[in-house]
């Protein structure tokens, strides 16, 4: 009688022992399949410079994370923001963060630039005498640096 009861407690705790490997691979498997945060940052603007043409650069902040709602931090805090939509008008770099349920978090750095070094233009000649003696306008050349995204325009009066 006690053979067989040490022989029904052994096969019990083998049991118990495969119930726990089991379990444990289990949670392990699961644990090694929870869904990672990521997020991109599109730049709408198209450059990631302030400039006087473009006085802010836009961003559009998106996560692949489809679980749980995904909020985002942006430090320093010189921005505007409607939805995933930043706008951003001062330089620097802002490090921004997207955070999720289950203490989950990404974190991605953006630069924003600054060129608002306003363009010169030159005329050659500065000046011209119109008289009644001598009522012939000469040629004028006009050059500008930058030279794109430049318009000139005459006014006479």
């Amino acid at each position: 009688m006690a053979r067989t009861l040490q022989s029904f407690v052994k096969s019990k705790t083998d049991a118990m022992k495969k119930i726990f490997l089991f379990l444990s691979a289990l949670f392990i498997c699961i644990c090694a399949t929870k869904a990672q945060l990521s997020f991109t940052i599109t730049n709408t603007t198209g450059s990631p410079s302030i400039t006087c043409n473009n006085p802010q650069v836009n961003l559009v902040l998106n996560s692949n994370y489809t679980v749980n709602a995904v909020t985002y931090t942006v430090t320093p805090a010189n921005f505007t923001v409607l939805g995933n939509n930043y706008s951003f008008s001062s330089p620097g770099v802002y490090t921004i963060v997207a955070y999720a349920s289950g203490s989950l978090s990404s974190t991605q750095s953006y630069t924003i630039f600054q060129n608002t070094t306003a363009p010169t233009s030159t005329i050659t000649p500065p000046f011209q005498s119109i008289t009644c003696a001598n009522p012939i306008i000469q040629s004028v050349s006009v050059s500008a640096t930058p030279s794109t995204n430049i318009e000139h325009q005459f006014y006479w009066g």
